[in-house]
């Protein structure tokens, strides 16, 4: 029993030790992998475009670019060129992410969206943004991930033998502690997949969608001010006055405030003064 639990610990050890070589080491993507398929909505729909296709899979050696782009459009309807948009990126089998817009009483004056469209469509989609007011800022990127998305798929397939190893030990597995062990080991490779699948979903995503920022803002209004009426008038006068009478007396008390450390000494000394004075005077004339 005892040969049999160092058999299967030893496995298990190597096994670990294979999969850690394995995911340093570059290796091409397995060419039927689903993980690699890049998500795509059919033509016409934008319910359906955020659901992955399983079906397209990146051109063999073709780059992966995340592209990106950021455009600020000046016009006088930015609702209805908002609408316009909308619906061009549901013709292209893109999508709408979000839309905001904020109002002034009952007008729009800027909205805010986030589109998605097809990769290949990119150029054109700016284009179409372009020609619906003035552009007053427009910024693009453009992140290359076809090495980290080769990488992670190097890794999915280290982890995806490593999963099948540990199974057959399982199978060969003879005591209930050395199936917990292998169990244990295999149920941490199977979150690794899970997590890199995830990711390689999300490579493929970000590359086959590229994201639009727009917004579409309104020409500033001027203000017009309605007529004042005679009653408006008498009460702006009265508050205007009021304003007036408490500026002078804050204006009074200051001065005083300031007069008091020379105005106390110098009153003192005039009334010792006019005492002195009167004191002479009624000694003169007796």
């Amino acid at each position: 029993m005892n040969r049999c639990i160092s058999r299967v610990s030893a496995g298990v050890i190597v096994l670990t030790s294979l999969a850690f070589s394995a995911c340093s080491r570059e290796a091409e993507p397995e060419p039927e992998s689903a993980a690699q398929a890049a998500v795509a909505a059919p033509a016409g729909s934008s319910a359906a475009a955020p659901f992955a296709a399983k079906d397209q899979k990146p051109a063999q050696g073709a780059r992966m670019i995340v592209s990106e782009a950021k455009l600020s459009i000046r016009n006088a309807h930015p609702e209805a060129e908002a609408d316009a948009i909308g619906r061009f990126v549901a013709e292209v089998g893109g999508y709408v992410v979000s839309r905001e817009a904020d109002r002034s009483d009952a007008t729009v004056t800027n909205v805010q969206m986030t589109i998605r469209v097809p990769a290949p469509k990119f150029e054109s989609a700016l284009a179409e943004l372009r020609r619906h007011g003035t552009v007053l800022a427009e910024s693009a990127t453009g992140n290359d991930v076809t090495e980290e998305f080769t990488d992670t798929e190097a890794q999915l397939k280290s982890k995806r033998r490593l999963e099948e190893r540990l199974l057959h030990i399982v199978d060969g597995s003879g005591s209930v502690k050395d199936m917990l062990e292998v169990e244990t080991e295999l149920a941490r490779v199977r979150t690794d997949i899970e997590r890199l699948e995830g990711h390689t979903r999300l490579l493929a995503n970000q590359a086959a969608f590229a994201t639009i920022q727009a917004a579409f803002v309104s020409p500033a209004q001027p203000i017009v001010r309605n007529g004042e009426s005679v009653s408006s008038r008498f009460a702006n006068a009265f508050r205007t006055a009021g304003g007036v009478f408490v500026a002078v007396a804050i204006g009074v008390i200051v001065g005083l405030g300031a007069l008091g450390p020379v105005g106390l000494p110098a009153g003192a000394l005039y009334l010792l003064w006019r005492r002195r004075r009167r004191l002479a005077s009624a000694i003169g004339a007796e």
